[in-house]
């Protein structure tokens, strides 16, 4: 930004502060809502897979047998893929009871 503003030196360790504060304001928003979102994703866990079953069983419905062999293999691989464990991934556990607020 120093660059594209041609702020000053002042004006550059200005404009970081400003941005610093401002990203840990909203860390600190997403933060207090992560249990909210947490809960609602766990509770429609259950609904999505029902819905991603139903639709692997359909287009398994149209495939060939050796079609059928290679789109199991590409589900057993997304499935490995998605039980690793990954940065900002959504890991289905219970959400965490925080009492009453």
């Amino acid at each position: 930004m120093q660059e594209l503003l041609n702020l000053t030196v002042d004006q550059d360790k200005q404009f970081r502060d400003i941005m610093a504060e401002s990203r840990k304001k909203i860390d600190e928003v997403r933060a207090a809502q992560r249990p909210e979102v947490e809960a609602m994703l766990f509770k429609q866990q259950p609904k999505i897979e029902a819905i991603v079953s139903e639709t692997n069983r359909r287009l398994m419905s149209i495939l060939n047998e050796d079609q059928k062999k290679k789109f199991a293999s590409f589900l057993k691989e997304r499935e490995n893929r998605r039980m690793r464990p990954s940065y900002g991934g959504r890991g289905m556990e219970p959400p965490q009871d925080h009492g009453p607020r």
